[in-house]
């Protein structure tokens, strides 16, 4: 009888030895996934994106206008025009739809390579006090695989509101984003399936100026900080996490009016990771801190009111992550 035991003792042992093994490599699997899709250091991670789009939407605002006052302007013996009319609640709206393509891989051990697809839907406005409002809806799908027998696919709901003011060639403001990610992993022999929500809340701001502008050329900067507060709730026996990051971005740009209808704009941002505060389970890897963005995007206006336009990029200098990323869309004046 005591050696029945004492063997149903160590089965049972070996039992709850393996499972809590699982659990522990489960979770450290789970983990990796997160940090790769939500961790600092990635270009393509949750609420960059917007955080980085919403003051080239202000800034590309403000430059319509700047060369509409410009080819409007009299000559200077004619006398001065009128001063223009204060700006409403609701002046001036453009709304814009753009698709976006991202291709994300993770060179770190165990790291997946994610193909990101997804839909953003926006309209920005003036003001009261030439304030530039604008509100963004983005959709995101992505699918990823990876070692170990690891794959994910991930649907994101993105909200964001912007505020922007200039003041002469300056321009100032500041960004909010809240984004609600499903995250449905499956791993191991058995592909055993754990859902994640992750809610990301973001904070954006920015300032910049028109440096420089002759002819046709209009070069310009943007400085922002991209501050991001992250919870992760996991449908398994894995603790629920959260964290917090901050990337620097100078964004850099350099627009050239090639006609009257087409535009061709140089890209070349600085980003730096200067604070990261991540989940309990440490990476395999640290993710690399710093990187260039380098692309270009041609816009051209069908009509005075009509704008279409695409934008290619792509990360160089990460060690961590390849990525690139395509931007087409359309926008709208009134």
């Amino acid at each position: 009888m005591k050696a029945r035991t004492l063997v149903g003792t160590l089965v049972l042992a070996v039992v709850l030895g393996a499972v809590a093994t699982d659990v522990r490599a489960h979770a450290e699997r789970e983990n990796s996934v997160m940090q790769q899709l939500f961790g600092a250091g990635n270009p393509a991670g949750v609420g960059l994106r917007q955080a980085t789009l919403a003051p080239v939407l202000a800034l590309n605002y403000r430059m319509t206008d700047l060369k509409n006052m410009q080819a409007a302007a009299p000559d200077a013996d004619a006398p001065p025009p009128p001063a223009a009319a204060p700006s409403g609640w609701f002046d001036d709206p453009r709304p814009f739809v753009e698709y976006h393509y991202g291709s994300n891989r993770d060179r770190r051990r165990g790291g997946l390579d994610t193909d990101l697809n997804g839909g953003t839907v926006g309209l920005t406005f003036r003001s009261v006090d030439d304030i530039i409002v604008g509100l963004m809806y983005d959709y995101t799908y992505g699918t990823g695989v990876g070692p170990g027998n690891v794959d994910n696919d991930m649907d994101t709901n993105s909200f964001t509101f912007f505020l922007s003011k200039n003041v002469d060639l300056l321009y100032f403001g500041s960004s909010f984003t809240f984004s609600d990610s499903d995250v449905r992993t499956r791993a191991g022999a058995l592909r055993r399936r754990t859902v994640v929500d992750a809610d990301a809340f973001v904070l954006a701001p920015y300032v910049g100026v028109a440096a420089y502008q002759q002819g046709p050329l209009t070069a310009y900067s943007t400085l922002t900080m991209v501050w991001r507060w992250q919870d992760f709730n996991y449908n398994r026996n894995i603790a629920s996490d959260d964290s917090s990051d901050g990337t620097l971005v100078l964004m850099n740009r350099a627009d050239y009016a090639m006609s009257d209808q087409c535009i061709v704009t140089g890209i070349f941002d600085w980003n730096r990771v200067l604070q990261e505060e991540y989940a309990d389970i440490a990476p395999l890897e640290d993710p690399d801190h710093c990187w260039f963005t380098l692309g270009g995007k041609v816009r051209y206006y069908l009509s005075k009111n009509l704008e279409v336009y695409a934008q290619y990029t792509a990360d160089v200098g990460n060690e961590s992550y390849e990525n690139h990323a395509v931007n087409v869309g359309v926008s709208f004046s009134f």
